[in-house]
């Protein structure tokens, strides 16, 4: 879908009238600031890590549920931040027509593109800071009743930089453009509040029948919020199998809650359920501010455990699990 939706800003770009009417709807977008997750980083972080194998690091390594949480967030990140670029790129050209409470950019197609496409930016006449747009698409040869629409949403500002809303992005309507990516399946839906620079900032994302990778779909679930100048914390939902044997094929529901402070200092705890298991299992995970391993406690296997958790998590000395 990347490739679909990077041809519509190369031929989204018309000449423009109205620039102060038209600055005034390009405000009435997020922009990846408003929506970004952030976790605290390290430049020598290799992003990523396993479900399965997330209590595999000895105390002072860096903490496997650490780097499983920043992978997660690049998960996230990845898709969200690059829809918002999308938008910004087509938004910060002319729009073909504007109006007091629309704004259209397109149709329009480049000559060697089997598609085109129309982005529209709707007013609530009962709202000045109220806002709802669509992306939408057809093939080229198609009638206008084939279009449909891959990326909408809704956006209320507070201000040029802050404001609130949710946006979708449709992988399986994109399947019925030529030209498509065949594994780009199911949709996401995210959810954010950033209303100014001292409210809590909040980010929920849900990816719904997406590709799991592996020639199936899996729904993944993903929670975020952060207070300026404070905590933060970060949960997720997937699904993984713990089982290498064959007979024990039901992947088990992982969820993962995750907080830490400004110094970067934090702590993990997941909950497993489901799948073949009979009862859930637990574990938690601490780590220092440089991002290293200082207390683990794994329920299904008690030689893992080591550190305290009264000295060696920081401020969460406590666990607390997701209800995702």
């Amino acid at each position: 879908m990347k490739r679909i939706l990077a041809a519509a800003v190369v031929v989204l770009m018309t000449a423009g009238c109205g620039r102060s009417l038209v600055q005034d709807f390009r405000s009435g977008f997020p922009t990846k600031d408003m929506v970004e997750v952030k976790t605290p980083a390290s430049s020598s972080l290799k992003e990523g890590g396993d479900l399965a194998t997330s209590y595999s690091a000895l105390q002072g390594e860096r903490a496997n549920s650490y780097s499983l949480t920043r992978g997660a967030t690049v998960t996230i990140n990845t898709g969200t931040l690059w829809v918002l670029g999308l938008v910004k790129a087509i938004t910060d050209q002319q729009p073909t027509t504007v109006e007091q409470d629309k704004a259209i950019w397109g149709p329009g197609s480049d000559a060697l593109d089997p598609n085109i496409y129309k982005m529209t930016a709707t007013r609530d006449p009962n709202s000045d800071d109220s806002f709802s747009y669509a992306l939408e698409a057809k093939p080229k040869s198609a009638a206008d009743s084939a279009y449909v629409v891959i990326l909408s949403g809704h956006h209320v500002r507070t201000s040029d930089v802050h404001g609130s809303g949710s946006f979708l992005v449709d992988w399986d309507a994109a399947q019925t453009l030529v030209d498509h990516d065949p594994n780009a399946v199911g949709t996401a839906t995210v959810d954010y509040s950033r209303e100014d620079g001292t409210n809590n900032v909040t980010v929920s994302a849900e990816f719904d029948n997406v590709n799991d990778g592996n020639g199936g779909r899996q729904d993944l679930s993903y929670r975020y919020a952060k207070a300026p100048g404070a905590d933060g914390s970060f949960e997720f939902k997937a699904f993984q199998n713990i089982d290498s044997d064959p007979s024990r094929s039901m992947p088990e529901k992982w969820t993962v809650h995750s907080r830490w402070n400004e110094t970067g200092a934090g702590r993990a705890d997941y909950q497993v359920s489901e799948g073949n298991l009979t009862s859930p299992v637990t574990g938690n995970e601490c780590w220092d501010t440089s991002f290293n391993s200082s207390m683990v406690i794994a329920s299904w296997d008690p030689s893992q455990n080591y550190g305290s958790e009264a000295t060696d998590c920081s401020t969460f000395t406590s666990a607390s699990y997701s209800d995702l």
